[in-house]
């Protein structure tokens, strides 16, 4: 057993626990859905275009910043409503759908309606439920984190400290890392404020901090070295985002 966010839970495939999860949404977080879901029922309603892009051979879902804030309003009382013409979900932690930062999008509700649209647009992109979106996009990007702290880790090994400075041989590593976990931290607060338990975002993060950290421990205590320790790293690379792919063609 082990401890997340304060509760001992156990090492278990978390999306086990989806298949109801909408029966454990709050009362208010049920009213947000159904809010969203009304919005996208309507003829007017404008789907966010999404593609899967690939940095340093890793993919996740991306959202095109083409639409428009989602707020219409008027300047004086005798001017027609006009859509308002900033991005939509500009500045916020949902760029690309909803409310941008002047009208509301950072707002509790906001950033709730924000997180749904866009596990609408990742289950729409990746053919399965928002719930099982959302969470695929947690598991494969704290994989994609864990793996690179170990390159980051193996570079500054092999190269020292000059490596993984700005200009360094494995610099790139390292800016790579940084914008990885940086968007590994947007997804999860996606997840946790569309109605997903932290417990499960958390669990996800956990087992892939394990995982690699045990690759770690394997690679070491058999002394491999050299050449043969970088084959392996790559290999575990492959295989984790081969797996991923696996997993989304069997929600298809």
């Amino acid at each position: 057993m082990h401890w997340v966010s304060g509760e001992e839970v156990e090492l278990t495939e978390p999306l086990r626990e989806l298949e109801d999860m909408r029966a454990h949404l709050t009362t208010r977080q049920l009213h947000y859905w159904e809010n969203v879901e009304h919005q996208i029922s309507q003829p007017d309603y404008e789907e966010p275009v999404t593609s899967l892009l690939a940095i340093g051979g890793f993919a996740t879902v991306e959202i095109d910043p083409g639409l428009s804030c989602t707020f219409w309003g008027q300047k004086g009382p005798a001017w027609p409503f006009e859509q308002c013409p900033r991005p939509a979900g500009l500045h916020t932690n949902h760029e690309g759908v909803g409310l941008c930062y002047v009208h509301g999008g950072m707002t509790g509700s906001g950033h709730i309606e924000g997180a749904i649209l866009m596990a609408q647009a990742y289950a729409q992109e990746l053919n399965v439920t928002p719930w099982e979106a959302l969470l695929s996009q947690v598991r494969l990007l704290a994989n994609q984190v864990e793996w690179l702290k170990l390159r980051v880790l193996e570079a500054e090994r092999s190269g020292g400290d000059a490596a993984i400075r700005p200009g360094g041989d494995d610099w790139d590593w390292v800016a790579l890392l940084e914008a990885r976990g940086e968007r590994l931290a947007k997804v999860s607060k996606l997840a946790i404020d569309a109605g997903v338990a932290e417990r499960l975002v958390r669990q996800i993060e956990l087992e892939a901090e394990i995982m690699f950290k045990s690759a770690l421990a394997g690679l070491d205590a058999a002394g491999i070295e050299g050449e043969q320790r970088e084959k392996m790293l790559g290999a575990m690379a492959g295989k984790m985002l081969e797996l991923e792919g696996e997993q989304k063609r069997d929600h298809v």
